[in-house]
């Protein structure tokens, strides 16, 4: 019996619907997982590391060869409320200009330049001498005697864990063009292989250095993440230094020596004419003598000093080594030096001695840290001051201390102008304003440098620096 008009409609009817929810639910399915063998040209090798995902560690691991031996090399880096520290290095500092960025900038845009599909359809030791062939062997699961053969893997994870970029990166394939920085790369654990273009990038406008090729900025070497520049301040922004010249004796008894001040204004003259404010001197016996400043010795020497903050506002470090815990907190809270006695035995050895008072005061009966070598103190605009210790030759180079603290001679408080007598209410009026704007400013300032002294003691108080080293 053939169905009526009525029945075949309805089983149409029916038949469409079923269809269009299959087709609804292949839609709304998850995608399946991307064959890497089959990426194509322009597709992106770090999908998820978008400009506004934000990355927490970084991982290199990567063969490194020194003596003429091939050895596995690794830094670890991560970010924290201060910046990046490299892990693997107590810590330091991972705060080198743009180092960073010219890292991680380019995973956000890396692309397929091709997919070697002849290759990546091999088996599993066609795939393993591939790899070989590439310098793309897994520096991780490398044998000792594979090291030679094997790539750098670059991982970078986010906040949640998630891995941003898993990348193996290997050689220059043959015939690339020279001004270009394309490499062979594949995902870790994953075969399949591809080229991917890795040039550098001009860090600012027109004229900047360019960035270094991709697989050197992918150093291990802790010092390479650093701002290797120590103070960090400009010789512009000088406003009063001290100098002790002394030096210490193999007993560790204070030799011939004598210690200046000296100020400049910064806004006349460049910066560069110097007048002397203090001077003290030693006789024979080792008894300070403090010298009447008069217009006759007021003038410095200028090229000398200038000289010299020129020397030590462009001081560059090549290591640094943590101080014990306990000293680096007693720094960190700017404690005097005389609670810091019972760590000599930790310090006398890199060439910093106690001495039983401050040679630029000697008045003074408070014990003081000096650097064998001389100290000299910087006093910045705002009112923040570097104290510099030099100490010793060591293996490692000059030993180095930065002691920050608040220079209360340029950060004095205005004393309020006093009204005349027999002011009107108008000039009353004046003067009470001009004092709450002076004092207004004197905290406003104060506040800046207060701000300046606890970013200071956290970048310098747990470290010892190196300069110089071989």
């Amino acid at each position: 019996m053939k169905p009526s008009t009525r029945e075949l409609l309805k089983s149409l009817a029916l038949g469409a619907a079923a269809l269009a929810g299959l087709i609804l639910w292949l839609k709304f399915q998850p995608a399946p997982p991307a064959d890497w063998s089959e990426k194509g040209a322009g597709e992106a090798l770090c999908p998820g590391f978008t400009e506004t995902a934000q990355p927490r560690r970084v991982t290199i691991l990567r063969p490194d060869k020194t003596s003429g031996e091939t050895a596995l090399s690794e830094i670890r880096l991560e970010r924290g409320t201060d910046g990046w520290i490299v892990k693997t290095a107590e810590d330091a500092p991972a705060d080198s200009p743009d180092r960073m960025t010219t890292v991680l900038a380019p995973l956000r845009r890396l692309t397929v330049l091709s997919s070697l599909g002849e290759m990546n359809d091999g088996d599993e030791a066609d795939a393993l001498e591939f790899h070989r062939s590439c310098r793309l062997l897994d520096p991780a699961e490398a044998s000792p005697s594979e090291l030679a053969d094997a790539g750098v893997h670059l991982t970078v994870v986010g906040d949640e864990g998630e891995k941003f970029a898993d990348l193996i990166i290997g050689d220059v394939p043959e015939g690339s063009a020279k001004e270009r920085d394309i490499r062979y790369v594949r995902l870790a654990g994953e075969d399949a292989v591809f080229t991917a273009d890795f040039s550098g990038e001009a860090l600012g406008e027109t004229g900047q250095e360019k960035a270094l090729p991709y697989l050197e900025r992918l150093s291990t070497d802790p010092i390479d993440w650093m701002n290797r520049d120590l103070l960090r301040v400009s010789r512009w922004n000088v406003a009063r230094m001290t100098l002790y010249e002394i030096a210490f004796d193999p007993n560790g008894t204070l030799a011939a020596h004598r210690v200046l001040t000296a100020a400049q204004d910064p806004e006349k003259s460049l910066g560069r004419v110097w007048e002397l404010l203090r001077l003290v001197t030693f006789d024979s016996d080792g008894k300070p003598t403090s010298a009447e400043i008069t217009d006759e010795n007021r003038e410095a020497d200028n090229a000398a000093l200038n000289e010299r903050a020129e020397q030590i506002t462009h001081l560059r470090f090549d290591k640094l080594v943590r101080l014990p815990a306990e000293l680096a907190d007693l720094f960190r809270a700017g404690r005097p030096a005389s609670e810091m006695t019972g760590f000599a035995d930790a310090l006398t050895p890199l060439g910093f001695r106690f001495a039983d008072h401050d040679p630029a005061d000697p008045d003074s009966v408070e014990p003081v840290l000096l650097g064998a070598e001389g100290t000299a103190s910087l006093s910045m605009k705002g009112g923040l001051c570097l104290t510099v210790l030099f100490g010793g030759e060591t293996p490692a180079g000059q030993a180095v201390l930065v002691i920050p603290s608040l220079d209360g001679e340029i950060l004095t408080e205005p004393a309020p102008r006093q009204a005349p007598e027999g002011a009107d209410d108008a000039q009353l009026k004046q003067i009470s304003d001009e004092n709450r704007l002076a004092e207004s400013e004197f905290e406003l300032n104060r506040q800046e440098a207060e701000t300046a002294l606890r970013e200071a003691r956290r970048r310098f108080a747990g470290w010892v620096f190196f300069l110089g080293g071989e």
